[in-house]
């Protein structure tokens, strides 16, 4: 029997399989709505404004009215306390913000030398999401990695730029200096610069990477795969929309188990702990996010990060997923959200993204996860000063952005290293 043969058989299997599916679904949900005893994720998501917070700042650095700095970054603890004390000027400063204008160089940097708070999230991201994630709305539509509220005289101006640094934006806001005051007085210098100070640094990748001198030790940590451990077939199926006991599905040579639905979508769990979701027809469609929301950039993000949460973000162990991009396709109309999993505040590299989720007109089109769980060892890894690294690789790979992170190869251990993005 030659291969097209047993494809053509294959095919005509899952047809069967599909009708015989429908038959039992319409006996199993005698309501007729097959998604009515479904949890939050798959159509329950249609009418979901839940605000979601999809990430917060790596990198945080207190200034002082000497200009002397307090910075955290790579110790998740740290980070979430200093944010919680911070978050609400940053909340009233774009609730508040008056129509920004271009900014210069010189202006951004001495903003950064003068009381106020410094924020670095690592990607670029919607103003109007940072503020819903405070709790506060702007009228603001631009996109930005870092932010700094500064103090000057008696006002204070929230500065903003995005990723590739080419854009610097500032504008009036309503805080008052003496909130600002408040907070920088919980915080001792601790000897943090911006690489823009440092002697010889001027011309590094990054200008505005903050240096800290002294880090906490950093563990090394056990990777896994959660796919079948703690994630199960019967519980990625329900967040799609699918129900196990009538999907018709097969098992691929590779161990590759896949579930197909009338009009072709797909559900596939790979060996490796991979998640593929694939819409064949838009119109087949079921899954609704950002809908019902003026703001919708900012609605599938969350509801994408909601969406990944469910499935892998409460079975990674020590991890946390945060949002790190969002990509438009104009030909298609198609946004594209992408997340990582970070440990302690340090991105981990995996295949690809921790969830890639495609989203048209308010539906999830196409989906890929990687089920991946991680624990901490005993082990402590002895690294090299993040000022010595950035020099280092400012040598080796002038114009790359160095970054502490973990390259999770399925090898179960990994160790912190400084890799050049």
């Amino acid at each position: 029997m030659n291969a097209r043969t047993v494809e053509q058989i294959k095919l005509l299997v899952i047809v069967f399989l599909s009708c015989t599916a429908l038959i039992l679904g319409s006996q199993v949900y005698t309501s007729g709505n097959i998604f009515s005893n479904l949890p939050s994720g798959s159509e329950v998501l249609e009418h979901n404004t839940t605000v979601t917070e999809a990430a917060r700042p790596l990198s945080i650095a207190i200034t002082n009215e000497h200009g002397l700095h307090c910075a955290v970054k790579y110790d998740a603890e740290q980070l979430e306390t200093s944010y919680a004390n911070v978050k609400m000027l940053f909340g009233e400063a774009l609730g508040s913000a008056g129509d920004s204008y271009e900014a210069t160089v010189y202006q951004w940097e001495t903003a950064l030398q003068r009381e106020g708070v410094f924020l670095d999230f690592e990607a670029d991201i919607p103003l109007r999401s940072i503020a819903r994630w405070t709790g506060a709305e702007t009228s603001e539509t631009k996109s930005a990695r870092y932010l700094c509220i500064s103090v000057d005289g008696e006002t204070a101006d929230l500065y903003f730029m995005n990723d590739s640094r080419d854009n610097i934006y500032v504008c009036s806001t309503a805080v008052q200096p003496v909130s600002i005051k408040t907070e920088v007085e919980k915080y001792l210098p601790n000897g943090a610069q911006f690489a823009f100070e440092i002697d010889g640094l001027e011309s590094t990748a990054n200008p505005y990477l903050i240096f800290i001198q002294d880090m906490q030790p950093i563990q090394t940590v056990y990777a896994t795969s959660s796919l079948y451990t703690q994630i199960t077939e019967d519980m990625i199926l329900k967040a799609f929309g699918m129900d196990s006991y009538v999907v018709p599905s097969y098992t691929e040579k590779d161990g590759t188990r896949v579930f197909v639905e009338v009009g072709g979508t797909m559900v596939r769990l790979l060996p490796e702990g991979i998640i593929v979701y694939d819409v064949v027809e838009y119109e087949d469609a079921s899954l609704r996010i950002g809908y019902g929301d003026e703001d919708y950039i900012s609605s599938i993000i969350e509801g994408a990060c909601q969406f990944a949460q469910q499935i892998i973000g409460n079975c990674c162990g020590i991890a946390d997923i945060q949002f790190s991009g969002i990509f438009y396709d104009e030909n298609k109309g198609e946004y594209t959200v992408q997340f990582d999993y970070y440990i302690n505040g340090i991105r981990v590299l995996v295949d690809g993204n921790a969830a890639e989720i495609t989203v048209r007109e308010g539906f999830i089109t196409e989906a890929k996860l990687f089920a991946r769980e991680y624990q901490q060892t005993d082990q402590i890894k002895t690294i090299i000063p993040e000022l010595q690294a950035v020099m280092i690789m400012d040598s080796i790979s002038p114009g790359s952005e160095v970054r502490l992170s973990y390259q999770d190869s399925l090898n179960n251990e990994m160790e912190p290293e400084w890799l050049a993005y």
